[in-house]
């Protein structure tokens, strides 16, 4: 396992379990997530019992321990959070340099 810390915000769509699978596979560590739906949050919860549950989004992008972010949200609530500076995101193109 690395260092690595993960989260996702939005899990509308089921592609966000091989996400979380394929980062964990990978050695990320999977800490947390945010959804609205209780019903979607309930089953993601029962596959990813490691990861807690926020009430809020701001919870996963203010902490600064988690490296990456997921997601699988349905437009027009994509994205339910304001969009990262690139600095927080340390990779927003790939001209980018953070």
């Amino acid at each position: 396992m690395t260092d690595i810390k993960f989260a996702a915000i939005g899990i509308n769509h089921s592609h966000i379990y091989g996400q979380v699978e394929c980062l964990k596979r990978a050695g990320a560590q999977f800490v947390a997530f945010h959804a609205v739906e209780d019903d979607l949050a309930a089953a993601f919860s029962e596959k990813f019992p490691e990861a807690r549950r926020v009430a809020d989004a701001s919870e996963i992008l203010e902490d600064a321990s988690i490296a990456v972010i997921t997601t699988a949200a349905i437009p027009p609530i994509a994205p339910p959070f304001p969009s990262p500076p690139c600095a927080r995101a340390r990779m927003c193109s790939p001209t980018s340099r953070a």
